[in-house]
């Protein structure tokens, strides 16, 4: 795990990149409809996750770790292993507005904006270690 966080390579700059531009558009659409709009924090969050997943998955695969799969099953199987730990991030951001928001009442804009750092920073470990790895383009 140390490894993970070691050097600052091409792999990391790009994720970083586009790290940033998926939380930006999670960013946007989750204010576009909760200020914008008047749509509930907690529904306006699910609707921005599942905005910005398939673009993530896009970026990721093609641009950050470059992943190359062999056969259709393949790329099924990783996209998803993908959605399964953006599930597992996204759920994480939506217990913490519940957490946060819902029963302590603080600001939805201040912990959405710390949240996203945390599901950036979740997602790159998750995807890392257990998607796009050499190796694990098939199902094992």
């Amino acid at each position: 795990m140390a490894e993970l966080f070691r050097k600052f390579d091409r792999q990391t700059g790009l994720y970083v990149l586009f790290g940033t531009l998926t939380a930006a558009a999670n960013l946007a659409v989750y204010f576009t409809m909760n200020w914008a709009m008047g749509i509930n924090y907690m529904v306006s969050n699910v609707t921005a996750w599942v905005v910005t997943v398939l673009f993530a998955y896009v970026t990721n695969k093609l641009f950050v770790f470059r992943s190359r799969c062999g056969s259709v099953g393949e790329l099924a199987w990783e996209f998803l292993r993908f959605v399964n730990s953006r599930i597992l991030s996204g759920t994480a951001d939506q217990f913490l507005m519940w957490l946060l928001v819902g029963l302590l009442h603080f600001n939805s804009s201040i912990i959405k904006l710390i949240n996203s750092g945390v599901v950036v920073a979740l997602n790159y470990i998750l995807s890392k270690l257990m998607i796009f790895r050499p190796g694990k383009g098939r199902a094992e």
